[in-house]
């Protein structure tokens, strides 16, 4: 289990070892290489809160710029667009859905 400590100017970018899909209104990840997600899962499914968050990690915005972000598009609180984001961004880390990109 990953737990490292999310700092909000970190940067991520989605694994090359994904496939994206969509399937109706849902974004479906589907891992490509072994040790990407949980045993047992094949896939991840992203709701339209998942997806608007999905967006937004591609390697060049922080994830306080994401909460911002969020935080316009839904008109909310800072501190619980943070909570919800912080706590996707952690699971992806887990799945290896996301890797962090290095700052230069």
């Amino acid at each position: 289990m990953c737990k490292m400590k999310l700092n909000l100017s970190a940067v991520f970018k989605a694994s090359g070892d994904i496939s994206i899909k969509k399937s109706g209104k849902e974004l479906v990840i589907v891992p490509l290489a072994e040790g990407i997600g949980k045993a047992g899962e094949e896939a991840f499914v992203l709701n339209a809160t998942g997806q608007a968050v999905w967006s937004r990690i591609d390697g060049k915005h922080t994830i306080e710029e994401i909460i911002r972000e969020l935080g316009e598009e839904f008109d909310a609180p800072f501190e619980e667009i943070k909570a919800h984001t912080m706590k996707f961004v952690e699971q992806m880390l887990e799945r290896h859905i996301i890797l962090k990109v290095d700052s230069q």
